[in-house]
């Protein structure tokens, strides 16, 4: 019977030394697809090294409209022309389909490729994890905990995809096509007037909606695909959660978890980078009305194994 549950978050494999940083897959994509990175930072408009940072959130950041208005500009037809043929209707839509298709395509290729290519943890860095009467959700693609720990991987569930054996890794964003229309509705009085009615344009915008909503990290869909593994956690009495991020699209994995008033019998052990991301980890907390007398808050570096 599971007792104790685990939830490895990236934090986890930074802690080991493994450079799983989305910022440095942007080096990476420098040192090793250049022309990928300006089509990325283009489409992007340009963004910092904190837009990196969060990449996975973030590629559903990108201008919707300022996105479609430029397609537009570039492949509006000339209706009047004797050239103009009917598809010249839909060249924005296309246009658009093609360009974000690719693009996404690509960036799911690098990141699978980077991902492979990490170099191992660091033994040094070894913690304590007792893994008697425990399971796994590992939200990294990396092996650290077989390769490392020797945890069994019939203990782990790789919620997201494992590196090197699965042939597409879990990637995405936060946002619904129906949370991006309802952005784009919110703004639609401002909308230029030469874009107001304009069938061109409208479905170019459509496109380019549909494309980016696809590239949502379903979260729920992930975790009712999983429901078997995830219902074996019902007598859990620790609950140890090291390196997440607590991002909004973490949440709904740790309420599965609460679901079924198991919550307050559960002891949490969850780890924090600094005081920053401590008040984070406590608000999050909070917002699921977990009390703090239940949670021991720990860094990694304090569970260090000293006889290694």
């Amino acid at each position: 019977m599971i007792r104790k549950l685990y939830f490895i978050g990236n934090g986890f494999d930074l802690h080991h030394g493994i450079q799983s940083r989305y910022t440095d897959y942007a080096y990476w994509l420098i040192d090793n697809d250049l022309s990928l990175f300006y089509k990325i930072e283009s489409a992007f408009g340009w963004p910092s090294d904190d837009w990196w940072g969060d990449f996975e959130n973030n590629i559903g950041e990108i201008s919707v409209e300022d996105y479609t208005k430029d397609i537009c500009r570039e492949y509006a037809p000339n209706y009047v022309s004797d050239d103009f043929h009917e598809r010249d209707r839909f060249a924005g839509q296309f246009e658009i389909e093609r360009q974000l298709s690719e693009l996404f395509k690509s960036i799911r290729k690098s990141f699978h490729s980077w991902i492979s290519e990490l170099a191992p943890a660091n033994d040094s860095k070894k913690i304590k994890i007792d893994t008697k009467d425990s399971f796994f959700v590992n939200f990294n693609y990396t092996p650290t905990l077989e390769n490392l720990y020797g945890v069994d991987e019939k203990s782990i569930l790789y919620i997201h995809g494992k590196a090197n054996k699965d042939k597409e890794l879990i990637l995405g964003h936060g946002k619904s096509i129906e949370q991006i229309n309802r952005e784009i509705n919110s703004v639609a009085n401002q909308a230029d007037e030469d874009q107001d009615g304009d069938d061109f344009y409208d479905m170019a915008l459509g496109t380019t909606i549909e494309i980016l909503g696809k590239q949502q990290k379903k979260v729920n869909e992930i975790i009712s695909n999983n429901e078997r593994v995830f219902a074996s956690f019902s007598n859990i009495q620790d609950f140890y959660i090291y390196g997440l991020s607590f991002s909004s699209i973490d949440i709904p994995y740790i309420g599965r978890i609460l679901n079924g008033s198991v919550g307050e019998y559960i002891n949490f052990h969850i780890s924090y980078y600094n005081n920053e991301d401590l008040q984070k980890v406590k608000t999050c907390l909070k917002n699921m009305h977990i009390n703090d007398s239940h949670v021991e808050f720990i860094k990694l570096n304090d569970l260090l194994l000293k006889d290694k």
